[in-house]
């Protein structure tokens, strides 16, 4: 089976269990790409991929798999040097790290209770391609990742203005309208069961 998978989601919710998957099912052999930037599913020749966009001409199977909040986090180092997050306006003294298709280009912070939206202009922003790299620079003590709240979970890293979040990552699994078979179906069956 050829698979496409994304690196952010595939890093701590995926990975961890391909090794008992492979001794489940010793019959199958996985290709797997990590992308993170768009492709074209048939072009490409994958038989399964999760993505967290909708393509703009679908012609395979897709479905929703998984919904994931982006949040705002740092570490203690950071708030001893650069000081305290405790209003959203407060963005506007700090440098914040943002995967560059998470958020649009005019910053919004989502409140929790009311999911009312809420502009705000951080002093700098770094777009990354990948999400879980924001995390990885975060911990340098020097810059505020958004970041999906399941790598913050796992992070040392704390979480700042708990009261909103910065976003909802949708990821779908995509199918080759070709493969509809035993193979293809476990790991869809895997897929499901993990995230």
């Amino acid at each position: 089976l050829r698979i496409a998978l994304p690196i952010t989601v595939s890093i701590e919710i995926i990975n961890p269990h391909l090794g008992k998957f492979m001794q489940d099912h010793p019959e199958l052999e996985l290709d797997i790409d990590y992308i993170n930037t768009d492709f074209d599913m048939l072009r490409s020749d994958y038989d399964i991929a999760i993505i967290s966009h909708l393509p703009e001409r679908p012609t395979q199977k897709i479905r929703k798999l998984y919904s994931a909040k982006l949040v705002a986090c740092c570490s203690n180092e950071y708030i001893r040097q650069y000081g305290q997050v405790k209003k959203l306006k407060d963005l506007a003294n700090h440098h914040i790290i943002l995967k560059n298709n998470d958020l649009p280009s005019n910053t919004i912070a989502y409140n929790i209770k009311n999911d009312q939206a809420t502009s705000f202009n951080p002093k700098s922003k770094m777009l990354l391609n990948s999400c879980y790299q924001t995390i990885e620079i975060a911990q340098a003590h020097h810059a505020i990742a958004v970041c999906l709240e399941e790598h913050y979970k796992r992070s040392n890293l704390i979480q700042l203005l708990p009261d909103y979040h910065f976003g909802i990552v949708n990821y779908y699994l995509m199918s080759n309208n070709n493969v509809q078979n035993r193979k293809s179906q476990a790991f869809i069956n895997f897929i499901e069961w993990k995230i």
